[in-house]
């Protein structure tokens, strides 16, 4: 169950605003589990807001394969720290990877 600290830990370089740092974690996660998509979302926000733009499109295509009905607005719901300061950019960079509004 490495992957879910993993996950854990990118989450947390994410939110403090290290995303460079974050995609790493966040990769080795899905290494270890390729179906959880909590770190599909953040791999994607994580890449998009380090400006590897290209890069969170394809994860976005991606995450939409395994959860095709996701959008930003039911991500923004659903989201636990939807509260936070950051979880505006968050959303933005879903949107700006491709996820639908």
């Amino acid at each position: 169950n490495m992957y879910a600290f993993t996950s854990h830990a990118g989450s947390a370089y994410a939110a403090a605003g290290q995303y460079d740092q974050a995609v790493l974690f966040l990769q080795r996660s899905l290494r270890e589990n390729r179906m959880f998509t909590a770190t599909h979302k953040l791999l994607t926000i994580s890449l998009a807001l380090a400006g590897r733009v290209d890069e969170a499109r394809i994860a976005a295509t991606e995450l939409l394969s395994l959860e095709p009905t996701l959008t930003v607005s039911a991500f923004r719901h659903l989201y636990p720290g939807s509260g936070a300061p950051y979880a505006g950019a968050f959303c933005n960079a879903l949107q700006q990877a491709g996820v639908p509004p």
